[in-house]
């Protein structure tokens, strides 16, 4: 539950709380594909609520949040029926990577979103094709895992010309919700969750969310994004070595 309320805060002050509340479940010897579907599950509704605290920003995007969120669940029910044909021994040996890429896009996931900036580019409401062949990759990779898949999808809408923050992450919470939505529902199909664990966590990720949300703008995020890479490398080490 403290990992889930730790991941939920993060993802409220500066996202990456997968990267916190998985190694966590691992650590305590949860098979790592559970693992992964109970982390899903269980911070979901932390995400739920934080979209919600953005319906303000969302006006007048509805129909580009729709083509987000069934982009995003196509690609997260691939990404997860992928996770689950996947052995518990190969996905030990590929997840201390995918932490590490993972923790490697958080940090320089600002970069990133600046590098597709566009001086004077116009606000594109409606994904295009491209714009589509990436949230659907994005859906596949957090289906999959989904750690950092975030930062992708700021670059994305930083490429459609879009430049208010609170609007992007509005944006990018809609289409976590999605793919999350559509791997759970495989996750839930092939009885991967520990339903105990997730409840619990749940309710510690809405908690967290509700009481981060107050403060989320005051905290310095560089000092959260800075704590989180460093606990994703130990992580990543760690796993690696075991």
């Amino acid at each position: 539950m403290t990992a889930a309320a730790a991941a939920s805060a993060v993802n409220a002050i500066a996202g990456g709380g997968m990267l916190i509340a998985f190694p966590v479940l691992v650590a305590t010897g949860i098979p790592p594909i559970v693992a992964n579907a109970t982390s899903t599950v269980g911070l979901l509704p932390g995400g739920l609520s934080g979209a919600v605290g953005y319906r303000k920003s969302l006006v007048g995007t509805a129909g580009l949040q729709r083509q987000m969120m069934l982009t995003s669940a196509l690609g997260g029910a691939v990404g997860a029926f992928a996770l689950t044909h996947t052995s518990d021994l190969v996905f030990s040996r590929v997840v201390p990577w995918l932490i590490l890429f993972a923790t490697l896009l958080f940090a320089f996931g600002p970069r990133i979103a600046n590098a597709a900036d566009e001086e004077g580019s116009v606000e594109a409401l409606a994904l295009t094709p491209t714009s589509f062949a990436i949230q659907f990759a994005v859906g596949i990779y957090g289906g999959y895992f989904g750690a950092g898949a975030g930062f992708v999808m700021l670059a994305m809408f930083h490429s459609m010309g879009l430049r208010d923050v609170h609007r992007m992450n509005g944006l990018k919470l809609v289409a976590g919700l999605g793919m999350n939505a559509a791997a759970i529902v495989v996750f839930v199909l092939r009885r991967v969750v520990l339903w105990k664990l997730a409840i619990m966590m749940a309710i510690a990720a809405i908690v967290a969310a509700q009481l981060t949300a107050m403060v989320a703008q005051k905290v310095n995020q560089r000092y959260v994004r800075a704590a989180v890479v460093c606990f994703g490398l130990i992580a990543s080490l760690y796993l690696m070595v075991r």
